[in-house]
Parts: C-alpha cells; structure tokens; sequence
C-alpha cells in the first residue's frame, strides 16, 4: 500500500462523498435492479431526474445520449467500479444476492478499505458496472451493537497486531472457501 502523503496546507478539507453519477442504458432498469438487490431508496426529482438513496449518498443516475450539464468527459455505461458497505455479515449479502439470482463474480475476499480490513464480494449490475459490496466485520461473526471501526495508520512500523490477525484470519477463510 502506498505510504499516505500529508495534506498540502491550504488545501480543500473534503469530509465526504455527497452523490456519483452513473450513465446507464436504461434507468427503469438501473432503478429496478438496486432497489431490489441493494436495498436503496428510489427519488425523483421535479424535473423528472431519478436517483438512488441509501445511508447519506445517492446515487445519480444519467439516461445514456440524454446525460444532464454539466457530466463526465465520456458519460459511458458500464465504466463504474464502486465500492458498497454493508452492516452486516459477507455471508447475509451472499444470502440475499443468490436469492436474487445475482451470479458472484469474485469473492469473498480479504481487501483493505478505506477504514481498514474488510470482506467483499463483486458482481455486474444491469450496465455491467463492477459493484463490491464489502463487510469491515470478520466472516461468520454477528454485529454487536457496540462494534465500531476506527480509521488506522497502514504502515508496517504501525499496524496494529489485531489487525494483522484479522487479515490472516480472513485470507485464510477466503482462500479455504475458493478451494472448494
């Protein structure tokens, strides 16, 4: 992992994603199908724009060849790589995601987040935009209403040793369920 830089002074201090913007074939579809699988909360706008709600971001969404100014250089379906976290358990997003017969493309698998040691699992929405749905808790642990998660420093002369656990851990797991 790349050691971090430190802020430049006088820099902008971003605190958070507010919203992205997909382009999508279809945006019933789009609509439809993270509605259904992922949960989020279907909003139109009065100018009959549509976008996604969950947590505190939405996602918004541009017809393709009818994308709204101003948009990306080159608004293209399928270009995204986005990262989800769910609450709970990998195990309960595999659950739901068979249920809805969505095909798992990798995972689980052991990565890094922006907090940290998580799960994920990837698939395709309708655009064929990757999206990874990852869980910061352990594999087969239940949530505590207690747990949190707290941004740590990366490096090796500062990993912390429960973090170094937790990643073996976890890349065990992943690799003993890949080979069977």
């Amino acid at each position: 992992m790349a050691k971090p830089q430190g802020r430049r002074p006088g820099a902008l201090r971003i605190d958070r994603i507010d919203h992205l913007v997909l382009t999508v074939r279809d945006v019933d579809e789009t609509v439809e199908f993270y509605v259904r699988v992922l949960g989020m909360e279907p909003v139109m706008f009065e100018d009959g724009r549509r976008a996604l709600a969950f947590g505190r971001q939405k996602i918004n969404l541009h017809q393709a060849g009818h994308e709204f100014e101003p948009k990306s250089a080159i608004p293209t379906p399928g270009s995204a790589d986005i990262c989800l976290v769910t609450t709970g358990p990998i195990e309960d997003a595999l659950a739901q995601l068979a249920a809805d017969d969505v095909a798992i493309e990798e995972g689980p698998v052991a990565r890094t987040g922006a907090l940290g040691p998580m799960t994920s699992i990837y698939f395709r929405d309708p655009d064929g935009n990757l999206i990874e749905v990852a869980s910061y808790l352990p594999p087969d642990r239940p949530r505590s209403p207690t747990s949190s998660v707290q941004r740590t420093s990366l490096t090796p002369s500062s990993t912390p040793t429960s973090w170094i656990a937790s990643t073996r851990c976890r890349m065990t797991w992943a690799l003993s369920r890949n080979a069977t």
